[in-house]
């Protein structure tokens, strides 16, 4: 019987070659086994599988996998499955994940499956699951507020129903919000403060008391308990809030002040009014900002400090968002008493009575002045360099006495040219030019000459030329043209209207005489692959057909041809 079995197997693990298939075979530390796909029958496996099932190799193989396993392989398909192993103890059933492959020799086929035991590790997810579970009804039926905050933004990820209740939005609506956008002005920087001393490694927790506005408007007064998620030097991700209600507290214990001693100390112009606007209090800063005493304010409408710069429609988006109880945030240019104008960053909370009316609004002023004048002078700063900048990559690209392209600007042109001529199968054609006896006009009549030659003889040039055409100064007094879908007779005819132009220059020389000057001219076609394998190739043939020109006796122009 045990004969009878191995034959097979033997002639499965031939096909696949004995020595590469025992490396594969033997080598995993998972369990590997080789099931015939008709019979279902074991026709090999390994040590691992060997230790798993708790049988000598004899006993395994030959026998049914369907004996062993609840659900062996049945997929020529190689796929992942998690399946039960069948013992008569239930408490050593173990689930495993099995990877099969079909393989096949001339006689049978076969799975080749691998089988790795997961057990652990899903009773470990297991548990996770039931730990995750208990610490949400914990996180849930907290006393107190508790949420999970992002410490970067401040934005709230994770929040229990009770710190919902505490503020009054919805587990939604707190989820799209920070903390920031519910605290109150006057105790944000505190927050703020604190949240950066943990950043950085100061503290490790902090608490403090502060507001939060209520959803309806209400101010509620929290004790707040910040803890780090996040170990010493680690990136701050995320740190969690403990919030308690503690506004009854509060309340009796401010139920006559408007605590005018913290806001007369700040260092920020604060003005409170009158749900009409009327001013009922301002603090020293204000006084010192405006220019206007505390007598002089009180009573009044903020327009007194009105610069004109804002139009109706910036006030009215004002008043609509207060007067809805929003907090409106915003820059505002004002006017002081003596005239001069000023800017300030400007937040105006409205402030709800017991019956959520609004009773008052709290205006807090920043002095952006020196800010915004700084700005303007970054603007301009950066207008000037950038047309410095500008300007220096134009003198990059231009040569500095004709105007034109310099050499090697030109190439990087012309090598774009030629890739998209060889690309769509569209002609180009290269022009070289240069003044004959030009070292001549030098010898006689000065550089300054010229150099004015040159200039003339560019503009010349450029004056006949389609704004799809390049021009660069090649070197000294060489020059190329570069004509996109232009064949050499279409070239032939521009480069002779370029050399008409040139004999017309007259330059005068103060002597009563004139420089003039003639041009030798050179053309050549680009060539498809193998000929041309660049732009310089056609630019060498047109600079020999330019030197042609020279031996013919200089002024003409001359179409390059293959000797």
């Amino acid at each position: 019987m045990t004969s009878k079995k191995s034959s097979p197997k033997n002639k499965a693990t031939s096909a696949l070659g004995e020595q590469t298939f025992r490396l594969t075979f033997e080598g995993p530390s998972a369990i590997t086994l080789l099931v015939d796909s008709q019979t279902g029958d074991i026709l090999d496996a390994n040590q691992a599988a060997i230790d798993f099932y708790g049988r000598p190799k004899s006993e395994l193989l030959g026998v049914s996998i369907h004996e062993i396993d609840s659900q062996p392989p049945e997929t020529t398909d190689e796929q992942r499955s998690v399946f039960p192993r069948q013992a008569p103890d239930e408490k050593k059933r173990r689930i495993v994940e099995i990877h099969s492959s079909l393989v096949a020799s001339q006689a049978r086929q076969a799975f080749f499956s691998i089988i790795r035991d997961i057990t652990e590790r899903k009773q470990t997810e297991k548990r996770l699951l039931e730990n995750e579970a208990q610490l949400r009804v914990l996180f849930e039926q907290m006393a107190v507020g508790v949420a999970r905050i992002e410490t970067r933004t401040g934005k709230f990820v994770q929040i229990n129903q009770k710190y919902c209740n505490i503020v009054g939005y919805s587990r939604e609506e707190m989820e799209a919000r920070d903390f920031q956008s519910i605290t109150h002005p006057l105790d944000l920087q505190s927050d703020l403060d604190n949240m950066q001393r943990l950043i950085s490694g100061e503290i490790r927790d902090f608490t403090m008391e502060k507001r939060y506005i209520h959803k309806n408007g209400s101010l509620v007064w929290v004790e707040l308990t910040v803890s780090p998620m996040w170990i010493v030097g680690a990136k701050p991700d995320f740190h969690i809030a403990i919030v308690r209600d503690i506004t009854a507290r509060k309340q009796a214990e401010e139920k006559t002040l408007l605590q005018n001693a913290a806001l007369e100390a700040a260092a920020n112009a604060i003005v409170i009014t009158d749900k009409d606007g009327a001013i009922q209090w301002v603090n020293s800063a204000w006084v010192k900002l405006t220019g206007y005493t505390k007598e002089e304010a009180v009573g009044q409408n903020p327009r007194i400090i009105k610069s004109g710069k804002h139009d109706a429609a910036f006030y009215k988006n004002m008043w609509d968002t207060i007067l809805t109880g929003e907090v409106w945030h915003g820059e505002v240019e004002n006017k002081r008493k003596n005239g001069s104008l000023y800017f300030e960053e400007e937040t105006i909370t409205p402030m709800f009575d017991e019956q959520g009316n609004i009773k008052h609004f709290i205006a807090i002023k920043l002095d952006i002045t020196k800010r915004r004048q700084m700005e303007a002078h970054l603007r301009l700063a950066k207008e000037e360099l950038q047309a410095a900048f500008e300007h220096e990559q134009q003198l990059a690209r231009i040569d500095a006495l004709t105007g034109v392209n310099n050499r090697r600007y030109l190439y990087k042109l012309a090598e774009h040219e030629f890739d998209v001529a060889m690309r769509y199968q569209q002609p180009l054609s290269v022009i070289m030019f240069d003044l004959d006896h030009f070292k001549n006009i030098n010898d006689a009549f000065g550089h300054a000459i010229g150099d004015r030659m040159l200039e003339r003889v560019a503009q010349v040039a450029r004056a006949q030329l389609r704004d799809a055409d390049l021009i660069g100064r090649y070197g000294g007094e060489e020059f190329v043209v570069l004509l996109p879908v232009t064949n050499a007779q279409q070239a032939y005819l521009l480069a002779e209207r370029i050399r008409a132009g040139a004999a017309e220059i007259r330059i005068e020389t103060g002597d009563g005489s004139s420089a003039t000057a003639t041009l030798s001219i050179g053309i050549a076609e680009a060539l498809r692959a193998p000929q041309d394998k660049s732009v310089e190739d056609a630019i060498r043939r047109a600079d020999e057909a330019m030197y042609a020109a020279k031996k013919a006796g200089r002024n003409r122009s001359v179409i390059f041809t293959q000797h």
